[in-house]
């Protein structure tokens, strides 16, 4: 019974070093490339309002980042591990600057690993640029195989 016991035990701990050790998950789970274009005549506010994740360069929540136009703000996310799944989350608020409550959009990256997807959409937004936005609802790929969400915000 002992010798069962011990083979038993001897199994499970082998088992579980395995596993863990062969845990590999596709880059397109584990990094989330984010540009988002300002196509307007205006100066427009970036704000990162929530995420799950940690950012290649460094983000301050809710605080305004300025994107003129014609450029293009681009950031990565790497995804956080939760036992066996690899998430992200961001979402963002682009708004007119001097204009915000009359012309903003709202939009959100959600990823896992487990689910095998990766998606951006707009959820809500008010006047010409909420109109105009567009996603590709990061269904693109990087060249390092990570997945690419753009966005890209024009007038309507």
């Amino acid at each position: 019974m002992i010798k069962k016991l011990f083979f038993i035990s001897l199994l499970f701990f082998v088992s579980s070093i395995f596993s863990n050790t062969n845990l590999k998950v596709d880059p397109r789970y584990q990094h989330i490339y984010f540009s988002i274009k300002n196509e307007t005549n205006h100066l427009l506010a970036i704000t990162v309002v929530f995420t799950d994740g940690t950012w290649e360069k460094p983000v301050s929540l809710n605080v305004p980042t300025p994107l003129k136009p014609n450029h293009t703000y681009q950031n990565t996310l790497t995804s956080v591990q939760h036992e066996d799944d690899f998430e992200s989350f961001a979402s963002f608020q682009a708004a007119e600057m001097g204009n915000a409550r009359e012309n903003y959009v709202i939009f959100a990256e959600n990823g896992s690993s487990q689910t095998q997807s990766v998606s951006e959409d707009i959820f809500d937004g008010l006047g010409k640029i909420f109109v105009g936005s567009v996603t590709n609802h990061c269904k693109n790929t990087t060249k390092k195989g990570e997945t690419d969400c753009a966005i890209t915000i024009k007038d309507g």
